[in-house]
């Protein structure tokens, strides 16, 4: 079972230390289909990956939990930031 938008938000800001806003991104899988980011601020990125994981997992949700990065630019002094996503969720109007 997929988890809604709405669902995975309240999920991620009660065990995670994250931004105040959230971004979502449209899925190839379907025009109801959506994937949530968050900007990560853990120090410890693999136990919050885990922490999450085992949230959704133990609510029944399938979604795919994983962290991204983006590049450090040096000359712009901006980048490098840890993202948590979490792909296929359900969105929810």
């Amino acid at each position: 079972m997929l988890a809604t938008t709405q669902q995975v938000r309240n999920i991620v800001h009660t065990v995670c230390n994250v931004g105040a806003h959230s971004y979502t991104d449209k899925s190839t899988r379907g025009d109801n289909v959506r994937n949530v980011t968050f900007l990560l601020h853990e120090e410890n990125k693999a136990a919050a990956l885990a922490i999450v994981q085992l949230a959704m997992f133990t609510r029944g949700y399938t979604n795919n939990v994983k962290i991204t990065r983006s590049k450090y630019d040096s000359m712009a002094r901006q980048g490098g930031s840890t993202y948590l996503r979490i792909n296929n969720c359900i969105l929810e109007k």
